[in-house]
């Protein structure tokens, strides 16, 4: 292995996973693997993290994250071939959160190419690109004979220019993007000529030096991304006319989402105390990280709700009592921790796909109430039986995974179940 640079390109191992994608028949398998073959827990090896930082890198570029260089060994004809998907770009941010843990072999190159904390702070740009993709948006192949993405943990900071800008097409909403500085009058002056609607927006260190208050000038605002805490976020929940919003980061302060614009069908926030999605939100897809509730009940019932994803801290049990009343629910997302009180909980039939990681000790019984149910994905999870499948006809060869374990494990019925072998 030789590594030349502390960009996601400059070692071997990423330029012989490039030239892996670019010979294959299926590159959106190809970029899941690179991001599922990282381990749960234990060290990340250094040719491991390279291939999935390069992957990480070239799907951010298709969903609006910064171009790709023109040198780059890899045809766009390749890379349009990618399908991207809600479970691609999860697997993906699962992925940036073990290149961002200290178990891993790539900070010491790190430590010794790139100045400070300028990676982290790249990776999590790169985590906020991956944050406002919007299920069903078209891939765009993007190409630069500048500065691309190896050198994005270097983008100079003195003055704003167009070239310190990445623009985002979400629902035709062109977002502005300023990674690790302090928001500014230059800032604003750019994002009001521009005719932007929408920002993603990473605090820069110390965290405790920044706000959200510069939104209150910002017009006609449609759509927030704030990948990191900042000092205070109390301005955002005044804004009208969000219709899209990521607070990407847990807080020790409380939110009241009542006051947050009944327009916004799309919500992404970290857990906070006493938090509660009320009915009057009328979400469409409700993402929340970090949760620790003990049940479902601080969701309101969600007359609208499509999408319900819950990444629970790693030794949490969520009961799935209390299930909300979301009559047109067909995606639900659980990803670590455990999940209790399925054998009894009253899921919607609109169901049509679930996917749990690296939970724990399902009881797959619940899958005989939801005969409508096409997909489901055990992604590195320990399930009680597989023996309920036997009752679920509907769902032979639709089991899809990794990784996964029952404690009864029979590989000759799960292989009547499976997509693909594990």
């Amino acid at each position: 292995m030789g590594a030349w640079g502390g960009g996601p390109f400059d070692n071997d191992d990423a330029a012989d996973w490039l030239d892996e994608l670019d010979q294959s028949d299926d590159p959106a398998a190809t970029l899941r693997a690179a991001f599922t073959c990282l381990p749960r827990a234990g060290t990340v090896e250094a040719p491991d993290g390279y291939a999935a930082l390069a992957a990480v890198v070239v799907l951010a570029s298709l969903v609006g994250g910064p171009q790709l260089d023109d040198d780059l060994d890899i045809t766009d004809a390749q890379l349009a071939r990618i399908a991207v998907d809600p479970e691609l770009i999860g697997a993906a941010r699962a992925a940036l959160r073990r290149l961002d843990s200290e178990d891993n072999e790539l900070q010491a190159v790190w430590a010794a190419t790139v100045e400070g904390g300028a990676q982290r702070t790249f990776l999590a740009e790169m985590d906020g690109v991956l944050a406002t993709y919007i299920p069903g948006a078209p891939v765009v192949v993007r190409r630069s004979s500048g500065p691309g993405p190896d050198h994005a943990h270097s983008v100079p900071t003195a003055d704003l220019d167009d070239t310190t800008v990445t623009e985002l097409d979400r629902d035709s909403v062109r977002t502005f993007t300023v990674p690790g500085r302090l928001w500014s009058e230059k800032e604003t002056s750019l994002y009001v000529r521009k005719g932007y609607r929408g920002f993603l927006y990473i605090p820069p260190v110390p965290r405790s030096s920044s706000t959200l208050d510069f939104v209150r000038d910002l017009p006609d605002l449609k759509s927030v991304v704030v990948a990191d805490r900042p000092g205070n976020d109390s301005a955002i929940f005044e804004i009208s006319t969000l219709e899209y919003l990521a607070l990407d980061y847990t807080s020790s302060k409380a939110a009241d989402l009542t006051t947050i614009a009944t327009s916004v069908r799309d919500l992404l926030i970290g857990w906070r105390p006493n938090l509660h999605v009320p009915t009057s939100l009328r979400l469409r897809s409700l993402t929340v990280h970090g949760c620790t509730a003990r049940s479902l009940a601080f969701i309101a019932d969600q007359p609208e709700l499509r999408e319900l994803d819950l990444t629970l801290t790693r030794s949490h049990t969520i009961s799935m009592t209390d299930v909300p009343d979301c009559p047109v629910l067909t995606r639900l997302d659980i990803t670590h921790g455990a999940v209790a009180g399925l054998d009894t909980a009253r899921l919607p039939a609109s169901l049509r796909t679930i996917e749990f990681s690296s939970v724990t000790d399902i009881d797959l019984g619940f899958l005989r109430t939801l005969p409508g149910l096409t997909r489901l994905y055990l992604h590195r999870c320990t399930v009680r039986s597989f023996a309920p499948l036997t009752d679920c006809p509907w769902l032979r060869g639709k089991v899809f995974g990794e990784r996964t374990t029952a404690f009864d494990h029979d590989p000759t019925l799960l292989r009547q179940f499976r997509d693909t072998p594990w």
